[in-house]
């Protein structure tokens, strides 16, 4: 007996004969003893059927008339109207019922409100002022004169309609094609119901199925936790699909999602307020992964049960599934299952007390609303221990045991079960070797799950176990057996739950994501977190990274690439014994990482990104650049971890490998650094013979065959006998080794090691023929073996000289490799193909193939053509060929420096291109220019080696040329628009400039003395009437020459003149005057030295040009003199015959400005002009030494005293030191003749009495002609130091004597100016007039 329900479908009658008699009549309900429905239980019952209605035609919600009108609200929890329209089938009495049933979940109010209009104004779709545009034709309004009234009760509604004057019609109408419109106020559920379906029913015609609204509220929502223990933290998964757009940042504003916990859970949060767990869950996401970080969450200050999810991003969080995960504290008591409110607003929603909840649904910002379902939070477990065994660190792939101890917080009872959830990737084990345990059954085991049930067992078989509290409480213990997973596990926990009321199926204990079974619940559970997981790396690799450098001590890069098993590493620990990495650098997946090194291990951070890891990610590529290989040779030990930081920010070890076997140390084979020797110096002509000690290759050419290389060694430290030994040499690629002659040592330095024969015996192999490590692929596949025969060691620095064919173009990478390899082959010393080899030059063929020529002229500074001619002796390809060529200082290249016709050579025609386009000179560096060879089409410029080129260029000569320090031109190539590195390079010696040749000797070299300065010039070209010879000396000196006692012409024409400023003068020839080209003319004028010399260096400058200004000929190079602060003056010469090839005295006198001191060893030297000698030279070499009083006479001269009474005395007669009357005591000649044109005189001393005048006579035999530089020099020394200098006009050299008065000649009886040629053919200049004797004194 009791209260039934039961639920049956039927199916309506179909028809009746009349609608006005459609009634259903009676359900009857009769119920039986037995099966055969015999023996009545009770008596029956009826109930009345519902009535039957009639299909109406058509019915919907009108919805889009009102979009916009304010009259609808989809939000949750709202109020809102609903627009219904319908068409009736028949005519109806004017009195009836509109019965609508809402779908469930929606309220309509007992009193509700309803708007059918007034007949006229289409208000039940917008207001008073409402009307239908003209082509919606199919809505009509209720006939005017209508009532209407309201009757709700729970989600059905009542409209009752009849005429406002009864008896005013007679039927309410059925208008065909058209429907009419009314609307009723109904208030919103808090979500969509399931079945979102309205029916209506107008008197007794209905319709049923018509589509509902959805409402703006969240769907599929849900919302789990990691644990539900009472007091515990767990991470609350929130996940749902939203309808409605989230709006981004717009101004100030933006929208935001807001979660509303039930009382007594606590978000947890951090310093700043974020929500703990967001990030590290990777925030908001939605189907297609992380939104981004401008998605923050953080908790509502004054409701700790509240979070809101600011909406940052420049866009709205479209209508898509979104999930996140926060940290969230389970209430303090166990707690049934409460609703969470989650709702979105258009932007952060404002009470009196600061921010949310207040009332979300009748918030008008609100935009989505849902209730979620919640979890319950139950008892914890208060005591529970889990512990590896065997202890230690975990490694995946490792068997291990859990072993548990527990006490329950309440007995077991029919109906319970346990269950252990571990980790996912765990797989435990469930059999008799996996589990063990004195009280607990066998459990069900599936993956990392495990099931011990108790259904339908008999109170009597339940273990006895005491709940904690109690007294004797039971410690449960078991084992369960796994296998470490091979990856760190994801969330690294283990839950065990006691559940209550589940079924008999122990398979249906381990699926689904509750706790517990469906239809049980927790009783106490506890969360616990497992010991950390280090997942062995896999598929490691170690190599060395090109340049391949194995030898000990020696700088390395190193690869390492390995497969990962752990995803959230952010660093990697390499491990290796004797390397190290202090000064590493690294590169992880291509990008650059921080190498913080040691020895023997280094640790690389990738900031702010996570390791890829799984068989999907691919293997790591590692790169470690500058690691120091150990000292030790053998192979090396490698071990790898990877580490960063877990959720909670602890750092942890996340993959680990020990024991990977990597490359292989070498000992070090060290050589000498390479020698680079400049082209210049090894295509000069002074080169040396032994030319390997200061350059490593002898013929660097492009092309050249029979290239010498010299290979320095630094010897091999272990003393290995080299006996059986091989020394390996391999090259660049393209250079090769000639089949004989290839390696010899140096016979300047052998070397025992290598045996007594200067030719070493080797061989030619394939280096894929050896034993190496991995080959270097920018090298010579075939090598150079030479076989070590002698018994001894070579542990000291030896030499080997190699011939080497080189290539046409530079390799790829230019180092050689040199090794040591056992006689077994097996490599012992390597220098890892560190040696920069010698850097490749092309260069010019030289024996008469590459040379220039001057075309118009050899003068300076004038325009000039010359002709270029060259061979290269190796092919120039490439873009944008081009050739510099570099002229000596001084001459100057055109801007357009080819001329219209360059006679190129070869000689341009139809088949063949103009080697040459243009010539350009640099504007800066004048003495440079560039040819540009074409391109031709898209290939490049190309000159063949060997071939002649050549081609005309115009160039201003230069001002100066100095023979004597052989001028050179330099040309060089280029290509590919490279400037900064030539391709070929040669040196020509230049052609002579025919510089005007002039001397300038002052007679009184000291600082601001005057005196008169003799000048010499031999001009090459004739200069005509009204022609000027300018003289432009150093600044600060200044010359003058207007009066005639300061400008003697010498021989320069009677009717010449000068006039001079400052530091400029002017010879002008008169209009009968002309300069004869190869005369040497020789004059003077006055100069006034500057106070103090500034530049040394600095040079005069002789121009001869017309009247018109047009250069003659012209120097900038006649050097200038030194000066002094004291001086010779008063210096003059005077012979007794000027005749050519005479014996003559010569008087001599001079006044000194400094003192000669008796304690010093003083000496004064006469230079005469080139081509005098002094007859005391017979004497000495004859006697081997010169009597003064023989050789220097009195100079009988007012004023002046006899400089022979002066002159250091000979050691006394009878003394040891006494050597001859021409000897000083200490050893000295007193009269010195032995240099030829010089007379040494040595002085005892001088005083100032004298005034510092002194006179002699010296006999000297004349010269045949007049000297080019017809110029006397005295010259005073003490203690080998020169004091003093003067110099002074020599006389010219006549054909017959003439009177002399005392020595001196007649003033009145001057000498002729000229000498014919004629009268002595190699008279190479015209003779100085030797000045007046008043002028000499």
């Amino acid at each position: 007996a009791g209260r039934y329900s039961v639920a049956v479908f039927v199916k309506n009658p179909s028809a009746f004969a009349s609608r006005r008699l459609a009634m259903a009549g009676e359900h009857i309900l009769k119920t039986f003893l037995d099966a055969a429905r015999a023996v009545m239980a009770d008596a029956p019952a009826s109930a009345l059927a519902a009535d039957v209605a009639v299909t109406m035609l058509q019915a919907q919600l009108v919805r889009e008339l009102v979009a916009g009108t304010g009259l609808t609200d989809f939000r949750p929890g709202r109020q809102t109207w609903v627009v219904f329209a319908f068409e009736l089938a028949e005519d109806i009495e004017p009195d009836f019922d509109i019965v609508v049933h809402a779908p469930a979940g929606f309220e309509v109010p007992s009193i509700c409100d309803a708007h059918i209009g007034d007949g006229k104004v289409y208000s039940p779709v917008g207001s008073t002022a409402t009307s239908l545009a003209s082509h919606i034709t199919q809505y009509i309004l209720f006939p005017s004169g209508t009532s209407i009234s309201c009757a709700g009760s729970g989600s059905v509604a009542t409209i009752s309609i009849s005429p406002v004057v009864g008896g005013s019609r007679s039927t309410f109408p059925a208008v065909s094609g058209k429907m009419y419109l009314f609307r009723l106020s109904v208030t919103n559920p808090l979500s969509t119901p399931d079945v979102n379906e309205w029916s209506l029913r107008v008197d007794d015609e209905e319709f049923n199925g018509i589509r509902g609204f959805d409402l703006w509220a969240f769907r599929d929502t849900s919302v789990r936790t990691s644990n539900t223990a009472a007091g515990e933290v767990g991470v609350a998964t929130v996940r749902f699909w939203s309808r409605t757009e989230v709006p981004g940042l717009y101004g100030a504003r933006h929208g935001v999602i807001v979660v509303s916990m039930p009382v007594g859970f606590e978000l947890q949060t951090n310093a700043a307020g974020a929500c703990k767990g967001f990030s590290e869950g990777r925030g908001l996401r939605n189907s297609t992964g992380p939104v981004g970080a401008l998605v923050t969450c953080e908790r509502v200050s004054l409701w700790p049960s509240v979070l809101v999810l600011h909406n940052n991003l420049p866009g709205p969080l479209t209508l898509d599934m979104f999930e996140f995960e926060v940290e969230v504290r389970n209430p303090t008591l166990p707690t049934a299952a409460l609703p969470w409110d989650l709702a979105s607003f258009s932007s952060m929603p404002k009470t009196k007390d600061g921010m949310v909840p207040g009332d979300l649904l009748t918030n008008a910002l609100m935009l989505d609303y849902a209730q979620i379902s919640g979890f319950a939070a139950n008892e914890k477990l208060l005591t529970f221990g889990v512990a590896p065994w065997p202890a230690g660190q975990q490694n995946s792939g490792t068997a291990v045991a859990l072993r548990f101890a527990l006490e329950l917080s309440r007995g077991v009872q029919t109906g319970d079960a346990f269950i252990v959830r571990g980790p996912a990737e765990y797989r435990f084990q469930c059999d008799e070797t996996g589990f063990q345990s004195q009280l607990l059954p066998r459990p069900v085991c599936s993956g990392s799950q495990a099931a011990f049930s108790f259904a339908e067992v008999n109170s009597s078989l339940l273990p006895v176990l005491v709940p904690v509290g109690s007294e004797h409480a039971t410690i449960l213990t078991f084992e369960l057996g796994a296998v470490n997973p091979m990856t760190k596990p994801l969330r690294n926990s283990l839950e065990f739950v006691h559940c209550r009321g589940v079924g008999n199926n122990d398979t249906e204990l381990l699926l689904g994501d509750d706790l517990c079974p469906k239809g049980a619940y927790v009783v106490a559970s506890v969360q616990k977190d497992l010991w950390p997981i280090v997942p062995m790396i896999k598929d490691v690799q170690i190599g060395l990274l090109d340049q391949k450098v194995a030898a000990a001590n020696q700088s390395s890069n190193v690869q390492l690439r390995f497969l990962l098993m752990s995803t959230g590493a952010t660093k990697v620990r390499v491990r290796c014994f004797g390397m190290d990495f202090s000064a590493c650098g690294a590169q992880l997946q291509g990008s650059e990482v921080r190498c913080s090194g040691t020895k023997d291990s280094a640790e690389l951070t990738a900031t702010g990104v996570q390791l890829p890891a799984g068989a999907g990610a691919g293997l790591i590529d590692l790169k470690i650049r500058s690691v120091k290989n150990p000292a030790t040779a053998g192979p090396t030990s490698w071990g790898i971890t990877t580490h960063g930081p877990d959720a909670s920010g602890a750092e942890v070890v996340y993959d680990e490998s020990e024991a990977h076997v990597g490359h292989r140390i070498l000992e070090f084979a060290g050589l000498e650094p390479v020698k680079h020797c400049a082209p210049q110096y090894l295509l000069g002509p002074h080169v040396e013979r032994n030319w390997y000690r200061s350059c490593s290759s002898r013929q660097p050419w492009y092309q050249q065959s029979g290239n010498k290389v010299v290979f320095r060694f630094l010897g091999f430290h272990r003393g290995e006998v080299m006996r059986g030994h091989q020394l390996l040499v391999q090259p660049p690629k393209g250079f090769s080794f000639p089949l004989s002659g290839a390696a010899r040592q140096l016979a300047s330095e052998p070397a025992a090691g290598l045996g007594s024969s200067e030719e070493l015996a080797y061989k030619l192999a394939q280096v894929g023929t050896l034993p190496l490590d991995d080959p270097i692929p920018v090298l010579e596949s075939t090598v150079l073996l030479i076989n070590l025969t002698s018994y001894e060691p070579l542990a000291s620095r030896f030499s080997i000289e190699l011939t080497v064919n080189n290539p046409g173009v530079d390799p790829k990478v230019n180092l050689w490799r040199a090794m040591l390899l056992a006689p077994n082959l097996v490599p012992i010393y390597t220098n890892d193909g560190n040696w920069p080899g010698f850097e490749l030059r092309g260069t010019f063929l030289q024996a008469g193939r590459t040379f220039l020529k001057s075309l118009v002229t050899s003068f300076p500074s004038e325009t000039n053509v010359v002709r270029v001619t060259l061979a290269l002796a190796s092919d120039l390809s490439g873009a944008n060929l081009q050739m510099k060529i570099v002229a000596p200082a001084g001459f100057i290249f055109e801007s357009d420096c080819m001329p219209k016709n360059p006679d190129l050579l070869p000689t341009p025609s139809l088949t063949t291109a103009a080697w040459l386009s243009t010539c350009s000179g640099d504007v800066r560096v004048r003495n440079q220019a560039r040819l540009n060879i074409p391109n031709v089409g898209t290939g490049g410029g190309f000159l063949s080696g060997g071939m002649t080129y050549a081609t005309n260029l115009k160039i201003t000569n230069a001002e100066t040329f100095n023979e004597s320090s052989t001028p050179m031109w330099e040309l060089y190539t280029f290509r590919n628009n490279d400037n900064t590195r030539f391709m070929h390079f040669t040196t020509l010696e230049s052609f002579p400039l025919d510089v005007l040749w002039a001397q300038v000797v002052p007679e009184v070299p000291k600082f601001s003395s005057s005196s008169q300065l003799l000048v010499s010039v031999q001009p090459m070209r004739d200069l005509g009437p009204h022609g000027q010879l300018i003289i432009n000396a150093p600044t600060a000196f200044v010359l003058f020459c207007r009066l005639s006692p300061f400008f003697i012409k010498g021989n320069l024409p009677a009717g010449a003149s000068c006039s001079g400023a400052n530091n400029f003068a002017i010879v002008q020839l008169a209009g009968s005057d002309f300069l004869e080209r190869g005369v040497v003319y020789q004059f003077s004028l006055r100069v006034t030295n500057p106070a103090q010399m500034k530049d040394a260096a600095a040079q005069w400058s002789i121009r001869l040009q017309t009247q018109e200004r047009e250069l003659v000929h012209e120097t900038s190079q006649v050097a200038s003199y030194a000066l002094a602060p004291r001086a010779i003056s008063r210096f003059a010469v005077a012979p007794v015959s000027a005749k050519m090839d005479l014996a003559t005295w010569l008087r001599v006198q001079f006044k000194l400005e400094t003192v000669l001191a008796r304690a010093s060893a003083n000496l004064i030297q006469l230079h005469a002009p080139e081509g005098f000698r002094y007859s005391c030279a017979n004497s000495q070499a004859r006697n081997g030494f010169v009597l003064p009083s023989e050789a220097v006479l009195a100079g009988n001269l007012d004023q002046f005293t006899d400089l022979s009474l002066v002159l250091e005395p000979p050691a006394a007669r009878g003394l040891e030191a006494y050597r001859n009357d021409g000897t000083t005591e200490d050893g000295r000649a007193m009269v010195d003749c032995a240099q030829p044109g010089v007379l040494g005189l040595v002085v005892d001393y001088t005083d100032l009495l004298t005034l510092g005048r002194y006179a002699f006579r010296v006999q000297v035999m004349n010269p045949s002609e007049t000297p080019d530089l017809n110029v006397w020099t005295l010259q005073s020394y003490s203690d080998s130091q020169l004091i003093e200098q003067g110099a002074t006009r020599g006389y010219e050299i006549v054909v017959s004597a003439s009177p002399v008065v005392d020595g001196l000649l007649a003033p009145q009886q001057q000498l002729p100016l000229l000498v014919s040629k004629a009268t002595h053919s190699s008279l190479r200049s015209v003779l100085w007039v030797v000045a007046s004797a008043a002028i000499l004194s």
